[in-house]
């Protein structure tokens, strides 16, 4: 992935730099030309002028000394391809680069008449150059290519003066066209020279640039993204967002990555807290499924202990007046037990077949405090102080207060007994998040790690032969489970223990 974006980035961009490289260059070298073929038409036009007015003086003084200086320096201009004075029928005049040798003895009256010897056409007396210069009488430039590169011709017309009126009498208005051919190869050259110096430069530039932006992409952009992507597969991999990218930059892409740390961070917390909630469910579950065993199990004993044991209590009462003294201590012995396995089996029957919630809305906080009203007499004879510390108001719960009360008093008692010494409990009422929380909290001996996770179980009791059933903590917890809330212990040897009940506000 990283490569693909890398390339597209770089394919988009090093186009873009490549066509902006290539349009300067070819702007650049547009203007070189043209100025390069400025400056030579220039000096082709000094060369034209020089020659014209050269030409018109030996015409009108006839000196051939000066005919003869001027053809050796024209000999000395490398730029000079050819220069020819042709009449409107195109015929030569005179030429400078052959017949210069004869131009000595043509100066004067035969200087603009055709060479009878050698009659020499130089163009076509229909060129449309030759004609428009005649019919305009105007001068004309254009660009030709001779066997040595190009060449730049000017057509300019000789027009006949007063002074011209003593050689030409028939006083045309134009004697003839002057047409002069200079090379202009240094153009051709500079051209070549340009076009490669603009390729040249455009591909080094744009190689250059792209180069460049390539090693910056790398470590501004893609290195980053590359780590983002990767540690994104080692989470999915391990299955754990406890991983973060090392990036550290004030820029968009140094944002994304704190982003992503912040969001993987808080996954995690949540994965965590998940995986909490979720063993703690589980834990719930199954608490909840060896709650129903025991029913189950509970309700076929019940049947088949409560018909026995009736009979039994009925003859231990029979017999309390028909045994001597001596035996009565141990015939109320029995009905003791007897007794106690009654409360036993009555327990059983409440676990076994408990009543269905009837739900209404209810104040948390008065099925609390008749609850505290009922125990407070136990507790002033253990010795326990019940301390209440219930918000007002809370919002109201979904609930059967007559269940509620059962859960209330059986944590209550529990945390009384397990003070034989005495202590405080503390009984606070809050709402935290959507949930209305009611914690029992004792100063006694607490719960062991060995035991803490078996106290809802059915008839896991730690008071021995002491008292109690082992029903109490599994019926709380079955009530609470109807009502879709949670109850929780937090305990440690010798520490006391705060059990947590949680429900659902309205």
């Amino acid at each position: 992935m990283n490569n693909k974006l890398e390339s597209k980035i770089i394919g988009i961009t090093g186009l873009v730099v490549a066509v902006s490289f290539i349009i300067a260059f070819t702007i650049n070298a547009i203007t070189d030309i043209n100025s390069l073929k400025e400056e030579s038409t220039t000096k082709s036009r000094l060369i034209g002028d020089t020659i014209a007015r050269s030409i018109r003086t030996i015409m009108l003084t006839g000196n051939g000394n000066i005919a003869s200086q001027w053809t050796d320096d024209l000999r000395m201009i490398n730029r000079l391809k050819g220069l020819y004075v042709i009449e409107s029928d195109g015929m030569l005049a005179f030429r400078s680069t052959r017949t210069l040798d004869t131009v000595n003895q043509q100066i004067g009256k035969t200087l603009f008449h055709r060479e009878k010897r050698t009659p020499i056409r130089i163009m076509d007396e229909n060129d449309p150059r030759l004609r428009w210069v005649y019919k305009n009488k105007k001068g004309m430039e254009y660009i030709d290519q001779g066997p040595e590169g190009s060449l730049f011709t000017q057509l300019r017309p000789i027009f006949s003066g007063v002074k011209c009126a003593k050689c030409h009498t028939k006083k045309p208005e134009i004697l003839g066209v002057l047409k002069i051919a200079t090379s202009i190869e240094e153009v051709d050259v500079g051209i070549k020279k340009t076009i490669t110096m603009t390729i040249a430069g455009a591909i080094i530039s744009s190689t250059f640039v792209i180069g460049l932006m390539w090693i910056l992409l790398r470590i501004v952009v893609t290195k980053p993204i590359a780590q983002v992507a990767y540690t994104i597969k080692d989470i999915i991999i391990s299955e754990r967002p406890d991983k973060a990218v090392e990036y550290e930059s004030a820029d968009e892409i140094g944002g994304m990555v704190e982003n992503f740390n912040i969001m993987t961070a808080r996954l995690n917390e949540m994965y965590t807290t998940l995986e909490e909630k979720v063993a703690e469910r589980t834990k719930q579950l199954v608490q909840a499924e060896r709650i129903a065993s025991a029913g189950q199990l509970a309700t076929g004993l019940i049947h088949e202990i409560r018909n026995p044991l009736s009979g039994v209590k009925l003859s231990i009462q029979l017999l309390e007046n028909e045994v001597d003294q001596s035996l009565k201590d141990d015939i109320l012995q029995i009905s003791r037990e007897v007794q106690r396995m009654e409360s036993l089996l009555n327990d059983l029957l409440r676990f076994a077949r408990p009543h269905p919630p009837i739900f209404s809305a209810i104040d948390i906080n008065e099925v609390v405090s008749r609850t505290v009203s009922l125990t407070r007499r136990r507790a002033q004879s253990s010795s326990v102080e019940i301390l209440e510390k219930l918000r007002e108001p809370l919002p109201r719960i979904m609930a059967d207060p007559s269940l509620m009360q059962q859960v209330f008093l059986n944590l209550s008692l529990n945390a009384i007994n397990a003070m034989p010494d005495g202590g405080r409990l503390t009984i606070e009422s809050l709402y935290e998040n959507g949930f209305v929380e009611i914690r029992f909290t004792d100063t006694g001996h607490g719960i062991s790690e060995d035991y803490i996770g078996k106290i809802f179980d059915p008839f896991f009791t730690t008071r021995g032969s002491s008292g109690g059933s082992g029903l109490g903590l599994s019926i709380s917890f079955r009530i609470i489970d109807e009502h879709k809330g949670q109850i929780e212990v937090d305990s440690k040897g010798g520490s006391g223990t705060t059990f947590t009940v949680r429900l659902k506000a309205v």
